[in-house]
């Protein structure tokens, strides 16, 4: 076989088979694990990540949906406070409509009870 260059230049034939010294193989053999290692951890890293990534957004709509729940709440606050508002403007109102009618019964009655005058005779 005849190896050549980028500039079509030829070049020494290439050894079909070179013996590799035992350390270097060694070498070889321990850089490939570590290849595979590394590969191997990436890969649980990754699915790692993906079950976190999927996790957190599981977390994120729940938030959402207690964000949404919170603002319902919230709305719903308002109303019943405004409602409150107008019940005691009313309750106000006919408070002092029966204060006001009380007094005059009172006035009515003080009437009644007191003495009437004579009247003047013929």
């Amino acid at each position: 076989m005849t190896v050549t260059n980028s500039h079509s230049r030829e070049l020494a034939p290439a050894p079909e088979k070179l013996p590799i010294p035992p350390e270097r193989e060694r070498a070889v053999e321990a850089g490939l694990r570590t290849f595979q290692e590394l590969f191997a951890e990436r890969d649980r890293l990754a699915d790692a990540l993906q079950q976190e990534q999927n996790r957190t957004g599981m977390m994120q709509i729940e938030i959402d949906a207690q964000a949404r729940e919170i603002t319902d709440l919230r709305t719903r606050l308002s109303v019943l406070e405004v409602q409150r508002d107008r019940d005691l403007a009313e309750h106000a109102v006919l408070k002092t409509f029966i204060l006001n009618q009380k007094s005059q019964l009172d006035g009515m009655a003080d009437l009644l009870a007191a003495p009437t005058p004579e009247e003047p005779t013929q």
